[in-house]
């Protein structure tokens, strides 16, 4: 609990509170069978990360919030490669994640407490937990072969009812659930997810693209630029793995969004790589018929791009 209070203490240096989180992860997957070792996951979260989420949500603070969601992940991301009793810890916050990411709102374990934490006109919480999510998922070196089945198997289906259900108009598309959504694409195989989930996922990616004008997809926005990495690099994965997914008109509808990225001077040149990336693949995917026709748009809208990322 000491080091967990340590690391959310923002008045300590930096990488101190690093320091701290690292060996709390440490400490974990370093337990020994022991009965009170086992529990370190659990007693870490039940007495120092989940009373600082609700304060944090109380207090309307976001960094303190974001810190916390940072310090939950670490922790249960070791508890997951530890595996066995501790992996119950890592489901608690697949859980709290996924219950944030797709209503902005989760029952806090333990406390009999439900937060709804607002830090903006955008629900950042929803975005944060996505983003938080993205980072558990990631992980690597995490021993057994059956972990990330397990996490998608919690997450994924009410990630896919919350962005299908919300609607996917350019006013209320479901941000929170579409960059999970994207991270749980970019980080497990397709064997994982299943045909009927990756399916899901991809047409999910597409209307979630779509929802957007090229004026938007210009917009200078940090959370438009959290969103469109992550969502490429799905898409880039399922054209490249799972071609048969993509019909002519699915190609047809995302070449002209990638070419409305790549010509944003408002996006970063990791996100126009990526939809070059993604652009190069979709035209090459296209039917003979109207590939022509299709590249000489593409090379003719491209010379501006060369010229803006030179």
């Amino acid at each position: 609990a000491s080091l967990c209070e340590f690391a959310l203490n923002t008045e300590n240096n930096g990488d101190a509170r690093s320091a701290a989180a690292s060996i709390l992860h440490s400490t974990i997957l370093g337990c020994n069978g022991s009965t009170n070792e086992l529990q370190v996951a659990c007693v870490a979260l039940r007495e120092s990360i989940f009373p600082a989420l609700h304060e944090a949500a109380t207090v309307n603070d976001c960094n303190a919030f974001r810190d916390a969601l940072s310090l939950a992940t670490i922790v249960a991301s070791a508890a997951a490669r530890k595996g066995g009793r501790s992996a119950q810890s890592a489901d608690s916050v697949i859980k709290l994640l996924t219950s944030l990411t797709c209503t902005g709102s989760v029952d806090l374990p333990n406390l009999e407490s439900t937060i709804c934490p607002s830090f903006g006109r955008i629900n950042r919480a929803s975005i944060m937990s996505a983003k938080a999510f993205g980072t558990f998922l990631a992980v690597t070196g995490v021993e057994g072969p059956f972990w990330r089945q397990r996490m998608v198997a919690i997450s994924l289906p009410a990630l896919i009812n919350a962005a299908s259900n919300r609607g996917m108009t350019k006013n209320i598309l479901p941000l929170g659930p579409l960059i999970a959504i994207s991270h749980v694409c970019c980080c497990c195989d397709i064997k994982i997810l299943g045909k009927t989930n990756a399916g899901n996922c991809w047409n999910v990616l597409i209307c979630g693209l779509l929802g957007y004008s090229a004026e938007q997809l210009d917009e200078d926005s940090e959370i438009i630029e959290e969103y469109i990495g992550p969502s490429i690099s799905a898409l880039i994965k399922f054209v490249r793995l799972e071609l048969d997914m993509l019909s002519e008109q699915n190609l047809l509808d995302l070449i002209p969004i990638m070419l409305a990225i790549a010509r944003s001077r408002s996006r970063s040149k990791k996100n126009i790589v990526l939809a070059l990336q993604c652009l190069y693949l979709l035209e090459n995917a296209l039917p003979s018929s109207v590939k022509t026709y299709s590249r000489t748009k593409i090379v003719r809208q491209l010379s501006h791009v060369m010229i803006m990322i030179a």
